[in-house]
């Protein structure tokens, strides 16, 4: 469509300079054999009567004496028959109109005029196919949406997509597992969390990993995804019981962050919660740092597992004391501010269950970031029990946030797997 409408503008632009120089050509000629005619005095036969000396000898009468040879002996060169010209002119009948000049078409416009209009015709017809096209192709659209809308519902959020990770990355999982995960921007303009949905090789345990970053646009998210990635695969690699497994990938986590910014100081003061857990036959085994979430939903009850490493802990504690109300605690400005955090230095907190959490048929597991606190435990319980599927459950939830236009909402991921009985280690 661009290719088209650029040559018709450009057909336009060069017939007219043709045109124009067709005319000016048109022009001189016309002017020159004016001059030619007026400088040798022809006159036509009915107003130029025979001199004299026509008669003499060796003449023919009704004929003009040739001119006498220059100088040189050399003899001039005949000029046109301006007679023959007046005469069949004179015999053309006479319609009243003037024959079209040499730089007109029959209806007496101008060649130039001419090619501007046909090129205009050109672009209108070029412009009602685009804007048909376009219409039919926003109708094919509507009607794919239409369709796909019922898939749509129960397999995404309805937010922007690109704002979201997309599916979870799973690779062989057991059927029955059903995990899933997706993120999203909330009112920020950039994206600092990064999940992971990994299975074992031999597909006999499953690894739920999320991070939030922070440190700004690109600290933030290089810390999540630099933490999820080694993590992962530094548990994959390393052996012996899974308790030191999960800790020894958790510190290389926090080295590779240091290592990462010991390479670029713009990377100074980048981090990273970190919260993963590993599901093995009917157990989970979990170890986490910062305030990102893992709830356990048992027969409609959302319980959370892991410890919280932000202030909120120490602030609810002088309410208990009587020394703050619960609505001081809520306008604190300490209120998120971390305790521990995955950022280079030595790990001060971490959570970790000595002993596996023994999983029962259809329990659930939220591994959330912060950005989800906006519903508040009550509706993310309800929204997450209402639905059977994880991903279901992950787009209720993440609609819900979206749902509440809060300006400046966080970054917000969820991952949900549903337990069903499986063989153990």
């Amino acid at each position: 469509m661009k290719k088209a409408l650029v040559m018709a503008v450009l057909g336009m632009a060069m017939g007219m300079p043709h045109a124009l120089a067709q005319t000016d050509l048109n022009g001189a000629v016309n002017g020159q054999a004016d001059d030619s005619q007026e400088g040798m005095g022809v006159m036509p036969d009915d107003t130029n009567p025979t001199p004299a000396h026509a008669d003499a000898p060796g003449s023919k009468a009704g004929q003009t004496a040739a001119p006498p040879a220059p100088a040189g002996g050399a003899p001039e060169r005949a000029g046109p028959d301006h007679k023959a010209t007046d005469r069949a002119a004179a015999e053309q009948p006479d319609t009243g109109q003037a024959p079209p000049s040499p730089a007109t078409g029959q209806n007496g416009q101008p060649y130039w005029l001419q090619g501007v209009i046909v090129g205009g015709l050109l672009l209108l017809i070029l412009l009602l196919a685009w804007a048909l096209r376009r219409s039919l192709n926003r109708g094919r659209a509507a009607e794919a949406r239409e369709a796909a809308a019922p898939a749509r519902e129960a397999a995404a959020p309805k937010a922007d997509q690109a704002a979201k990770a997309g599916p979870a990355r799973v690779a062989a999982l057991p059927a029955a597992w059903l995990p899933a995960g997706y993120k999203i921007r909330g009112g920020r303009d950039y994206q600092e969390d990064a999940f992971l949905i990994k299975s074992g090789r031999d597909g006999d345990r499953l690894l739920l990993l999320l991070a939030d970053g922070m440190g700004g646009h690109v600290g933030g998210a290089r810390a999540s995804e630099l933490a999820v990635a080694t993590f992962a695969a530094h548990f994959e690699q390393a052996e012996g019981a899974i308790g030191g497994r999960l800790r020894a990938a958790l510190e290389a986590a926090n080295t590779a962050i240091a290592k990462a910014v010991a390479a670029d100081p713009r990377l100074s003061g980048m981090g990273c919660t970190v919260v993963a857990c590993l599901v093995t036959g009917d157990q989970a085994h979990w170890i986490s740092v910062g305030d990102s979430w893992l709830w356990c939903l048992r027969n409609g009850a959302l319980t959370r597992l892991n410890a919280d490493h932000s202030m909120r802990p120490l602030l609810e504690n002088m309410v208990e004391l009587g020394r703050m109300t619960q609505a001081e605690v809520e306008e604190d400005p300490r209120l998120g501010q971390l305790r521990s955090v995955v950022n280079s230095e030595e790990l001060t907190l971490v959570d970790q269950n000595k002993q596996p959490f023994a999983l029962q048929p259809e329990d659930r597991l939220l591994l959330a970031s912060d950005g989800i606190e906006a519903l508040g435990a009550a509706a993310i319980g309800n929204l997450a029990a209402s639905r059977a599927d994880p991903a279901a459950s992950v787009s209720a939830l993440l609609d819900a946030v979206e749902d509440l236009k809060r300006p400046g909402q966080d970054n917000t991921t969820v991952v949900v797997y549903r337990h069903s009985p499986v063989g153990g280690e």
